[in-house]
């Protein structure tokens, strides 16, 4: 992420610790970061870093231990034109994601 990029995500994610909210933001390899956290953990993750087929497909297998049943796992960049995210996505979760915008998706955790 560009100094940039973090500046704004820093500035978008202020009104959540505003309102009592508390996140974790890991600047590594989401693979890596995934290791941080305990299975049932986290109620939200977003991942946008890998494109391609396997790396989305490693992301998404790391993490969805991590989130809590009722949780949220999302992502971006699921589009046609990173066709190794739509596919990762797709099989792993079995056609279940809904889109939470034009980019990205999104699935809950069954409780």
């Amino acid at each position: 992420v560009g100094e940039d990029a973090r500046e704004v995500l820093f500035r978008n994610m202020a009104p959540c610790v505003l309102s009592g909210l508390h996140y974790t933001m890991c600047m590594q390899n989401s693979v890596s970061a995934a290791q941080v956290f305990a299975d049932g953990e986290v109620d939200f993750v977003f991942i946008d870093s890998d494109h391609n087929y396997d790396g989305v497909l490693r992301e998404l297998t790391a993490w969805w231990p991590k989130v809590r049943p009722g949780g949220v796992l999302g992502g971006h960049d699921y589009i046609p034109q990173f066709p190794g995210v739509e596919r990762a996505v797709r099989e792993f979760l079995g056609g279940k994601a809904e889109l939470a915008s034009k980019t990205s998706f999104m699935i809950r955790k069954p409780v």
